[in-house]
């Protein structure tokens, strides 16, 4: 009973999802002839003794009775074109009472039988062909047990029509290992039950099909919870030395089989590693931050280069440190701006088809030679015998404290000579003076910040004298912007400022789209020139200009006031010219072929059809090749366009064109 179970769970989990009901699913499609829909409903016990009762519905919403008599198991249906096992099943559900055959294993064969043979479906009365559907209208379907107004599910819509198998997988993946090809796809669980794979030899041959038990079936839980990295079918059957060409179609429940999908390449594969790197040396470079690795491989014909790898962890992860591979006639390596401390090191040498072997680890330690920032906001208090300095804390993560300094003061201290006050490294940012009340020389005190590993800051600022300028200087005023005769890009004209200590300038500009401003400038602006080029502006978006005055201390105005302006954007030179257009009645499908006219290829192409209203709407989405086709019914002559969306925002059309509906 448990396999029973499970197997029915299978089919049921698969099939009901779509209607939310956990015992019943109605299924549809167009019939292979075209001649009108083919309904098809699986039910947790397979069949119902009393029968089922099938409504459509059209347009108008009002459900319509199909069948006279119940749609129920016939034992006198005719199995002369059934197989043996067919045969064999259908004398299963015949000769067993319904109670005891809801509870046998043979049930999960009759309910999979019936997926592929629709006369074996209609015998065991859960399959029914609507005839007299009518084409080109739409249709929903109910199903109820006989005589019983409580419905057991409703179909989803569809349009009476040609049957269109253009529902094989899509989004393949073959991933080649050494010894297997796993296999996935993007699942639709919705439009088809499983998935039939089919396999050649690169090099000629006729297609096997390698699911020879039966398609694979992909339930709903796994579409929901789908990864690239999950693996539908394993095809061990391979050998190395040679190429395969895959190919899949796909069952759906009415038992139908869609057009092959594109014919998907696992070619022939390296697995065979390079030797790994010999002599493998590390050198640190305290001072600049690096560390050189050099070491020696052996050249081999497929060598194509080396990758480097780092870790703090000798046994965590290590990660790559170069952006691109490494030539393959690279034997140094300078690791860039590394932080301080102990790093381990892997360099490996890597073949065309991208196997890889690593050398040994290898360490090397950057010490710290980079003394803390120098100190800053010293105060000094003086009172009655007493000086009192206090200063900022630093915030380096090694600090170690600070060192006290004082010398006699004089018309120049740049070249006075300090002595220091404390013995100990201070752990505190404020020390305290005392001094006779006598003392009448002035002082100059400095602070020098120390670390971990007695590196020296330079000194604060060494009295409250020499505190720095803070004040800002003026807020310039932008005159003008204007294109020069010769420069087609915006000049920015201000007058000059006359703050004595002005050191220069600062440009910046911000788009109407934007709510911050953007310094245009690299380098300062010198404070003697009163005009900038913003070589960087674009055509085409408008920006507003702001500037500000700096002094030599750093200190920066408030911003001058706002100016706007635009370059005009050129016009495009470029077109969409159609090379060909035809439609295949038979197929009904139209087949687009284009010319770009352009020195830059477009990001793209959308092909355009004009609706009954009189409206271009879009029938592709963005395509980068110049030739298409696609699927599309033409019942009269219809308009298209084709545009191409250039990389700067432009839009590019074709003229408009006329398909005419001719039958083939």
């Amino acid at each position: 009973m448990k396999v029973v179970n499970i197997l029915i769970s299978i089919f049921i989990t698969c099939f009901c999802f779509a209607q939310g009901n956990k015992n019943v699913a109605v299924f549809i499609s167009n019939a292979d002839k075209g001649d009108g829909i083919l309904v098809k409903w699986l039910y947790n016990e397979v069949y119902n003794p009393a029968g089922f009762d099938l409504y459509r519905s059209s347009a108008n919403n009002n459900w319509e009775k199909l069948n006279s008599s119940p749609i129920q198991l016939n034992k006198n249906a005719n199995t002369n074109n059934f197989d043996k096992e067919t045969k064999e099943l259908f004398q299963v559900i015949t000769q067993t009472p319904h109670e005891e055959f809801i509870t046998n294993l043979a049930r999960a064969f009759v309910m999979l039988k019936a997926i592929y043979n629709n006369q074996f479906a209609s015998a065991i009365g859960i399959h029914y062909h609507d005839k007299t559907a009518i084409k080109g209208n739409t249709y929903q379907y109910k199903l109820t047990k006989a005589n019983e107004n409580s419905e057991l599910a409703i179909s989803s819509s569809i349009i009476c029509g040609d049957y269109i198998g253009d529902f094989a997988p899509k989004e393949v993946n073959l991933d080649r290992k050494k010894k297997f090809i796993a296999i996935n796809w993007k699942p639709d669980v919705y439009s088809y039950y499983g998935v039939d794979i089919y396999r050649k030899e690169l090099e000629g041959g006729d297609f096997l099909k390698l699911t020879k038990k039966g398609p694979i079936a992909i339930d709903i839980n796994t579409q929901k919870k789908f990864k690239a990295s999950d693996v539908f079918f394993v095809d061990t059957l391979i050998d190395n030395d040679k190429g395969y060409v895959y190919k899949f179609a796909s069952i759906n429940y009415l038992g139908q089989v869609s057009d092959f999908s594109q014919e998907y390449i696992a070619a022939i594969k390296d697995f065979d590693p390079p030797a790994s790197p010999y002599t493998f040396k590390v050198r640190p470079y305290s001072v600049e931050q690096f560390v050189r690795l050099t070491w020696e491989a052996i050249e081999e014909p497929d060598l194509n280069g080396f990758n480097v790898y780092s870790s703090r962890d000798p046994e965590g992860q290590f990660n790559k440190i170069n952006n691109t591979l490494l030539s393959k006639d690279s034997r140094v390596f300078d690791t860039p701006n590394l932080p301080v401390g102990g790093h381990y090191f892997i360099v490996s040498a890597v073949d065309l088809a991208g196997n890889e072997t690593t050398s040994g680890m290898m360490f090397g330690e950057i010490r710290d030679v980079e003394p803390p920032a120098a100190p800053t906001g010293l105060e000094c208090k003086a009172e009655s015998g007493k000086i009192t300095l206090s200063w900022n804390p630093n915030s380096e993560g090694d600090l170690l404290g600070y060192i006290i300094q004082k010398s006699l003061s004089d018309s120049n201290n740049l070249d006075n000579k300090y002595v220091r006050l404390n013995d100990k490294v201070l752990k505190e940012t404020s020390f305290e003076i005392v001094l006779p009340k006598n003392v009448k020389n002035e002082f100059v005190y400095r602070i020098l910040a120390v670390d971990t590993l007695f590196n020296i800051s330079k000194p604060s600022i060494n009295s409250l004298a020499q505190m720095p300028d803070v004040t800002p200087p003026k807020s310039p005023v932008i005159s003008s912007i204007n294109t020069h005769n010769e420069i087609i890009q915006p000049v920015v004209k201000w007058i000059k400022n006359v703050d004595e200590d002005l050191a220069g300038y600062k440009l910046l500009r911000k788009s109407k789209d934007d709510s911050i401003f953007v310094q245009v400038n690299f380098s300062m602006i010198p404070s003697d020139v009163t005009e900038y080029i913003d070589r960087s502006a674009e055509k085409g978006i408008s920006y507003e200009y702001v500037l500000k005055s700096i002094d030599f201390t750093g200190n920066e105005s408030e911003n001058s006031n706002r100016v706007s302006f635009a370059l005009a954007k050129e016009k495009s030179e470029s077109s969409v010219e159609i090379i060909k257009s035809l439609y295949n009645a038979k197929r009904k499908e139209i087949q687009f072929e284009w010319k770009w006219n352009g020195e830059e290829n477009p990001k793209g192409y959308v092909v355009y059809m004009m609706s009954n209203d009189g409206i271009l709407k879009p029938v592709t989405g963005l395509n980068q090749e110049n030739n298409l086709k696609i699927k599309q019914t033409l019942e009269e002559k219809t308009k298209f366009e084709v545009r191409a969306y250039t990389l700067d925002g432009q839009i590019i059309k074709s003229k408009l064109f006329v398909i005419e509906a001719t039958k083939n």
